[in-house]
């Protein structure tokens, strides 16, 4: 079998034709669709003014929360140009049979997609806040069950920033083990384009025998989540993990919902869809992975 490793470089220049290639069609089917590229300028309007509507809301949000403006300042702008916008929109819509519809109807569909996402994601975050153990639970347990003590490093990934994640307590239910260093991981996004290094890493110590860490790693959205990095910068505090010998844990989750679910069926869908679709932590944050354990977990919502 032959492998090719592909480099930073060459990815990028597979990546830009690809996306150029991508939009010509997208074009191309478009002006085929409409007969030619004159009659999108009804589409092309609507859009315009739309997202002219758009960016006053998030200018008002800007200069209320962020710059703090007085709120008949704030109100005072957001009424002027909110005004001259939806005009311009009213005076557009005329033009919704006429090819007007396409911005509107991809601007539905993304909406409801991203609100679908929001609402799944905050039933799925109530979800784990009720199951929630700390880990002043986690040690009664422990000294209640017979488990065998094996050396090396376990790293459980938790999305929540308290408590102890399923997969933690799935693990000692069904194999008994327990390792030398347990670490319960969590990675956060800051709404900072960078976190410098000396800021990226916070470790707290539980347990009498101190055998239990909880990390959190703040990245910023432009930043590109490294593990291996992440943990030598773990060894400044005084934490030595080595990333080719731990053995990190993760959750595979399937969703189902309860008959009672807030959700409607249609919802639940396309949250499934989206969630079981999402992109792998394991490639996204970088994780060895043939270090990796995942773990089926059940979630009802």
């Amino acid at each position: 079998m032959n492998i090719h490793h592909t480099s930073g470089d060459e990815m990028g220049q597979i990546y830009i034709p690809a996306v150029n290639w991508l939009l010509m069609v997208s074009v191309f089917i478009l002006v085929a669709g409409f007969g030619s590229s004159s009659a999108l300028a009804s589409a092309y309007g609507l859009a315009v003014t739309g997202t002219m509507i758009t960016t006053t809301i998030l200018a008002f949000i800007v200069i209320s929360e962020l710059w703090h403006w007085n709120k008949i300042t704030s109100i005072n702008f957001l009424s002027i140009f909110l005004a001259l916008d939806i005009l311009y929109f009213v005076a557009n819509s005329l033009k919704i049979p006429e090819g007007g519809w396409l911005p509107v109807t991809v601007g539905a569909v993304l909406f409801v997609i991203m609100t679908t996402w929001i609402k799944g994601r905050d039933l799925l975050a109530r979800n784990m806040d009720e199951k929630r153990v700390m880990f002043e639970d986690l040690e009664q347990r422990i000294q209640t069950h017979h488990l065998e003590n094996v050396s090396g490093t376990a790293i459980y990934l938790a999305k929540n920033l308290h408590g102890v994640p399923q997969v933690l307590l799935h693990n000692l239910e069904h194999n008994h083990v327990l390792h030398e260093q347990m670490v319960v991981l969590t990675i956060v996004t800051k709404n900072v384009p960078y976190v410098e290094e000396d800021q990226r890493i916070k470790i707290r110590v539980f347990g009498e025998k101190g055998k239990f860490f909880r990390i959190k790693m703040y990245f910023g959205f432009q930043d590109e989540p490294d593990m291996r990095r992440a943990l030598q910068l773990c060894a400044r505090q005084g934490l030595f993990v080595d990333p080719k010998t731990a053995s990190f844990f993760i959750a595979s989750e399937k969703l189902f919902f309860r008959r009672h679910c807030p959700m409607p069926k249609w919802q639940r869908a396309l949250f499934r869809f989206l969630y079981h679709n999402a992109s792998s932590a394991i490639d996204y944050f970088r994780i060895p992975v043939d270090r990796v354990i995942e773990l089926g977990i059940r979630i009802e919502l």
